[in-house]
């Protein structure tokens, strides 16, 4: 090559001229073009436009000059060309450092001139190894940092490409994490990173954390009104809880991600029930909540401040959120009722009597009313439509809870029975049937009951006194 005149070996810049060619280079350094991966800048650029000679003794000892330095100091000077950061919020400190921290300026036998290969050999250059526990991410194993990260700046920290709320699902799609109808509120909202590391783990599937600490983070009501709470949280400090919560994880029951049914249930009640509890619908008569497998109807499926994680303490408010409150307001109702006391008649889940009723009509409610109906003669009301033939089990308007007032209910069996009944006087007015006080129980007036027992009697025709008529007329007119 012809070196241009004048520029000998040592000569001060101030007396040079940059009439000199690159040949003057590549003579000692031309295995820098032969690299695999050459920067652009030194195939189609000139050496000048990064660096210019100095008098300084230096290695190099051309005819140009005794030294070298770079027309500006790395960032900067790449930066002429390659603006990394531009106005990124998050910017790799290797910039500041300087570009050369992970690139040959020249050429490298690795793509982009990076002076180690893999990627991630020259990440854990600095970074700590993110491969070296149990669960690895398999971008991780797989050494693919820049699947995740950007190398030099971008608006997401730390350095990620997408939001942290999308990223995962570059890889991890909604159809195979969100396939089903109920969607886990983390997974719906991206915030995939509030349970897995990712990273990796020494927990199965990168988890944070293991068992049911990692959900109560979220759902423990401990936490409510903090930022990332559940709109759903459990307070465990309850008298009880569920046994599943101790011995199982949640996912026991629920889908960490999405499931076909609600609450992301693994399966649909009450068949996730019966997985650890007896079946209780093989009565001949089932509640309806359990047929619909409404458990959780009545039940909290993990705790309660209640015995059996019932909702509510007492039993009549816990069936008034389905049944509707029908003695509210009445005169007269029923004790056990009016107690709040509805399973000292039914039963919760099933039972062989209509109305989940423990026992027949009759023999449950002679448990408290024994006596009523042992004597001789049984009204045949009581023997053929049971006691709620004449009564509403849980209240009435009217005395004794009776479905009609005094007289109108006996008539309703009895409508022959008038004025004349008793027997018509030597005067031929008949007795009264109502209307009139009752000499034999003060405080009532007169009606059937007056003369007849309604449920059971040891005389003929249910008389409360008396084997023939004059006999219980006595019981009034005993002076007559």
């Amino acid at each position: 090559m012809a070196i241009a005149a004048g520029l000998a070996f040592g000569a001060s810049p101030s007396k040079q001229s940059a009439a000199y060619d690159d040949a003057a280079c590549t003579a000692c350094h031309g295995g820098l073009r032969k690299q695999a991966h050459v920067h652009t800048a030194v195939t189609s650029g000139s050496c000048s436009d990064c660096h210019v000679p100095v008098s300084k003794e230096g290695k190099c000892k051309s005819p140009v000059s005794g030294g070298w330095k770079l027309t500006a100091a790395d960032p900067d000077l790449c930066a002429g060309c390659h603006d990394m950061k531009g106005k990124a919020r998050s910017v790799h400190p290797a910039l500041d450092l300087g570009c050369t921290s992970c690139h040959d300026p020249h050429g490298s036998a690795n793509p982009s001139q990076l002076k180690q290969w893999p990627v991630a050999a020259l990440c854990t250059s600095c970074h700590d190894r993110k491969d070296v526990k149990k669960a690895v991410h398999t971008a991780v194993r797989q050494g693919a940092c820049l699947g995740c990260h950007d190398p030099h700046a971008t608006n997401e920290a730390p350095l990620l490409k997408k939001p942290r709320a999308t990223l995962c699902s570059t890889c991890h799609t909604a159809a195979q994490v969100a396939k089903d109808e109920a969607v886990h509120g983390a997974v719906s909202r991206g915030l995939c990173l509030g349970c897995h590391d990712p990273h990796a783990s020494d927990n199965p599937r990168q988890l944070a954390r293991t068992g049911n600490a990692l959900c109560l983070e979220c759902h423990d009501a401990k936490n409510a009104g903090k930022p990332g709470a559940a709109a759903v949280v459990l307070d465990l400090g309850k008298k009880d809880v569920h046994p599943a919560l101790d011995a199982v994880e949640c996912t026991e029951c629920h889908a960490a991600h999405s499931s076909p049914y609600a609450k992301q249930l693994l399966k649909p009640l009450p068949t996730l029930c019966y997985g650890c509890h007896d079946r209780k619908d093989g009565d001949r008569r089932v509640h309806g909540a359990v047929l619909l497998g409404r458990c959780n109807v009545c039940h909290d499926p993990h705790s309660s401040p209640n015995d059996k994680l019932l909702r509510d303490a007492k039993a009549s408010d816990l069936c008034f959120r389905c049944h509707a409150d029908d003695v509210n307001g009445r005169k007269h109702v029923h004790t056990p009722v009016a107690m709040g006391e509805c399973l000292l008649c039914h039963l919760p889940h099933g039972a062989p009597y209509a109305k989940n009723l423990q026992k027949p009509v009759s023999a449950l409610c002679l448990e408290c009313h024994a006596g009523i109906a042992d004597r001789k003669n049984v009204h045949p009301a009581v023997a053929r439509f049971g006691c709620t033939g004449c009564h509403d089990p849980h209240g009435s308007a009217n005395d004794s809870q009776l479905l009609a007032v005094g007289n109108d209910l006996c008539l309703k069996c009895h409508p022959k029975i008038t004025g004349d009944h008793v027997f018509m006087g030597f005067d031929g007015r008949s007795h009264p049937l109502s209307g009139r006080p009752d000499p034999s129980h003060p405080g009532k007036t007169l009606g059937c009951q007056s003369c007849h027992d309604p449920h059971s009697s040891d005389n003929p025709k249910l008389f409360l006194k008396g084997n023939a008529k004059m006999e219980v007329c006595k019981n009034c007119h005993a002076n007559h």
